[in-house]
């Protein structure tokens, strides 16, 4: 049962979620009070709740990593979003802007106005997917290597030429890594500079450091643990695809009105999604699908006001 002072909210504690509820909170100066409409998810989530996470240090906690909702309230000096608004959003792991609640809590900067082509569920499924690649490719240094983002001026087309190499799909890749650099060197003969690891298990960051140019840069989303040699040149930088800190905030605004922009203009199409049902209840059973990696080509999403 929900009042305008409480909320339904799924907590995390000792590894296990339990529906309860949450108070609302109001937004405080530069942010948004939003109705959490849907939110997806992401392999993040099931990481936090086994293994945990350094930003959450108080628990039970609320978690939950992205979102699409509509706007209830603004707080004090808030441009650009009234009440109303359908918006898509990046959540900060903190309470009040964790995702697996009914309502969220969060800083402008987090969030951009939902194309008109896109429901709110498709919403829902963008941030998380683009911003670990945004962040590591054109975010500031040194949370990012600061190229020239294509939706900046004089940045589109600009690395057209330089050859990249995405690792993504299923793992196992180390048995394979002899004909995987092979098949690489077929595409191109051009030195591979930049790399990005989408999967950062042991043996796809081994498998892309070793074809990396002696002064390559690659950026893997889990901690690096491959073998480097000593002397070595090359750069390896863990992006986690997070706005919330003070360093990237201002990058993370440009990002999140640029992906609404690129959206409404088709550059970017959003994931095939599966809505799972039951509300916040279906959250442990789309993450168990999610760990044992039996969902392919499409996103996860939750509508938390099923519960």
């Amino acid at each position: 049962m929900v009042t305008s002072q409480t909320q339904t909210a799924l907590w995390l504690e000792n590894k296990k979620f339990t529906i309860g509820t949450k108070d609302v909170e109001h937004p405080g100066p530069g942010e948004i009070l939003v109705k959490n409409i849907a939110t997806s998810l992401n392999s993040i989530d099931w990481k936090i709740r086994d293994h945990g996470f350094y930003m959450i240090t108080e628990y039970p906690a609320v978690i939950g990593a992205e979102g699409a909702g509509i706007v209830e309230s603004i707080g004090k000096g808030v441009i650009g979003l009234i009440k109303g608004d359908q918006v898509f959003y990046q959540s900060s792991l903190l309470n009040r802007s964790a995702t697996f609640q009914q309502f969220v809590v969060l800083p402008t900067h987090l969030a951009a106005k939902v194309p008109q082509t896109l429901s709110l569920e498709q919403a829902a499924s963008i941030a998380v997917a683009v911003a670990p690649a945004a962040l590591g490719f054109y975010g500031p240094k040194p949370r990012g290597f600061e190229y020239l983002a294509p939706w900046e001026e004089g940045g589109r087309n600009r690395y057209k030429d330089q050859p990249i190499i995405i690792m993504g799909g299923a793992s196992s890749l180390g048995q394979f890594a002899s004909s995987f650099k092979y098949e690489v060197a077929k595409i191109t003969s051009a030195q591979i500079e930049l790399a990005f690891d989408t999967i950062s298990q042991a043996d796809t960051q081994q498998t892309l450091y070793d074809i990396l140019d002696s002064e390559g840069k690659m950026i893997v989303s889990t901690p690096p643990v491959m073998t480097r040699k000593d002397n070595d040149k090359k750069t390896v930088l863990f992006v986690n695809g997070t706005f919330f800190t003070p360093d990237t905030r201002e990058f993370g605004s440009r990002f999140m009105a640029a992906l609404a922009r690129m959206i409404a203009d088709g550059e970017i199409t959003t994931p095939a999604i599966e809505i799972v049902p039951n509300g916040l209840n279906g959250v442990e059973v789309g993450l168990e699908r999610l760990k044992s990696n039996t969902v392919s080509g499409k996103k996860l999403v939750i509508r938390p006001w099923e519960t």
